[in-house]
């Protein structure tokens, strides 16, 4: 594990005390190829998860699948889920619908999704509690890359009486190579750090979260470097700060944990990163302390080699029955009432 000290200035936010009245729990997760068992003609991709592929993708195991799924996101937020949760490897918004109205039906969750070009046929999709948020808008944002890949969700939510903006992300794998494959998640991440500034431009204070498989760690160039999510820290006493995205996953990714885990190492794919109008102690407000790897003893594998990784549906080709290659994250906002 890189030293993140060494290749980022840590930022470190005064938190002052405010009373929290109601909390927001947010979460991000990559779901391993959530598909249904339908051919779909308009995407070859899908052509490995069918009943007569080498998956043997049966509705059987969707069933299954799609059960887990549901046991997870509602064990999240004590019980009552997340508020609001990405969600990376769907393959349209009829399986998603599917798995809500089969399992979380009583969670009240509403659906934004768009197909997006990805070879593969996945897409990233967000769900949020339709008696936390409002939406007032959304877009996907295309990343325009040789190959092509999954488009970035923009959402727009309203929240009490705040705006909350919500980018989904699910970045250009590695394989290939990481270096080999740097380019496109750099280019995914300018074109994400020019939506951004947009919205700064319009309002300064604009509240923001950017979640997602950003299939690179924190202190990699694209999120660092290109993106500009500064690692920080909430626990030192310091009221300024000049730049205006934080990673919120930096503690825990120089502890070694991490949402994935690959060749005997964890890594931290999977992270949500905040503006700073959601670390001015006023409305709503990030929790400083508050990010979250959400593993128990349901999505964790037991034993053997991977003992500790996430429990996914399929490892080594082979079919495991489990939930997914990676571990969900979150955070939790609050409001300062006072």
């Amino acid at each position: 594990m890189k030293n993140l000290i060494t290749i980022a200035i840590i930022i470190s936010i005064n938190v002052m005390s405010c009373k929290a009245q109601d909390e927001i729990y947010i979460a991000s997760w990559n779901v391993e190829n959530l598909f249904d068992t339908i051919d779909d003609p308009s995407n070859p991709g899908d052509d490995e998860w069918l009943p007569g592929a080498v998956s043997n993708w049966t509705e059987e195991k969707l069933d299954k699948k799609q059960s887990n799924l549901a046991r997870i996101i509602r064990s999240m937020n004590n019980g009552d889920g997340p508020d609001i949760l990405g969600l990376c490897e769907i393959e349209n918004k009829d399986v998603l619908a599917q798995t809500i109205n089969k399992y979380l039906s009583d969670l009240d969750y509403e659906i934004t999704h768009y197909d997006s070009p990805d070879p593969r046929g996945i897409d990233v999709a967000l769900i949020y509690k339709s008696a936390s948020a409002e939406l007032i808008s959304s877009e996907p944002i295309n990343i325009s890359i040789e190959g092509a890949t999954r488009d970035i969700l923009h959402c727009e939510l309203k929240i009490r009486n705040d705006t909350l903006h919500v980018f989904v992300n699910h970045w250009p794998s590695r394989r290939g190579g990481e270096i080999e494959t740097e380019p496109k998640r750099v280019q995914a991440a300018s074109i994400l750090r020019k939506k951004v500034d947009e919205l700064f431009s319009k309002d300064k204070s604009a509240r923001i979260i950017i979640m997602g498989d950003f299939n690179d760690m924190p202190y990699n160039k694209s999120i660092l470097t290109t993106l500009l999510a500064v690692p920080f820290s909430c626990n030192s006493l310091s009221g300024e700060y000049s730049t205006n995205l934080f990673n919120t996953a930096y503690t825990a990714t120089e502890k070694g944990e991490g949402s994935y885990f690959h060749q005997g190492n964890f890594n931290m794919l999977d992270q949500i990163i905040i503006s700073k109008g959601l670390l001015d102690n006023k409305d709503l407000d990030f929790e400083c302390g508050s990010f979250f790897i959400e593993k128990n003893e349901l999505n964790t594998t037991k034993s053997g080699r991977f003992a500790g990784a996430p429990f996914p549906t399929f490892g080594w080709g082979r079919y495991l029955g489990g939930f997914s290659d990676h571990f969900p994250v979150a955070i939790k906002l609050k409001y300062c009432d006072d």
